[in-house]
């Protein structure tokens, strides 16, 4: 009668709660460890909400970072696609280099723009996660800090990369009977596109500065 009593009145911890009156189950073996790994129910339930959102925050700077990879290697190849042109209208280089460089560039195109875009779709559904983080831990505050500057990343990376694909696009069908009305027309959309590339890649390098010396997130 009082070994039943004891089990009766004993008092459980379950997570941060003890909740009385209920008796704990004994687990052995594997069991046991399956209950309390990392990702389990078990392991789920006695988490913090803070916690909880503290890791959803290092899932959107991860996904950031890719995009933020993505990003770079976009912006690398179409900043030698426009300089080239910028160059060769200078006179700084001939026409042969410049279509050399061109031509190696182009040949990442669809690589970068497929990558980009991918890693953007990830990134944008978990966007904003680290803005609802409500601690003040330092861990916290670093993720929120690098997360803001995965953001803007991200919004100056966007209309670079979507110049390349623009271009890219253009490149199928570009005419090639230089005397034609066709043929400058598109130049003349081109050299506007060279153009806005040169602010576009300077916000993004501004961005990406701030990006590396933002403080890191622990645990992304």
């Amino acid at each position: 009668m009082l070994v039943a009593l004891v089990a009766v009145g004993a008092a459980v911890a379950v997570g941060k709660l003890t909740v009385p009156g209920t008796a704990t189950p004994r687990r052995t073996g594997g069991e046991a460890h399956h209950a309390h790994s990392p990702g389990s129910p078990a392991a789920a339930a006695s988490a913090t909400p803070g916690e909880a959102t503290l890791a959803a925050c290092q899932a959107e700077v991860r996904a950031g970072g890719r995009l933020a990879s993505a990003a770079a290697s976009s912006a690398e190849q179409y900043r030698t696609h426009t300089r080239a042109q910028v160059d060769v209208d200078a006179g700084r280089i001939s026409a042969k280099t410049a279509a050399r460089r061109w031509a190696d560039s182009k040949k990442f195109g669809p690589r970068d723009v497929h990558e980009f875009a991918s890693a953007d779709r990830a990134y944008t559904a978990v966007a904003g996660t680290c803005e609802r983080l409500q601690g003040s831990s330092g861990t916290q505050q670093a993720c929120k800090a690098h997360a803001r500057a995965l953001g803007q990343a991200a919004r100056t990376a966007r209309p670079v990369n979507n110049g390349w694909a623009h271009h890219l696009e253009m490149m199928k069908s570009k005419p090639h009977d230089e005397a034609a009305k066709t043929f400058a027309e598109y130049m003349a959309t081109w050299r506007g596109m060279v153009k806005d590339a040169g602010p576009q890649l300077s916000a993004y390098d501004t961005a990406a500065k701030d990006l590396a010396a933002a403080p890191r997130c622990q645990g992304a």
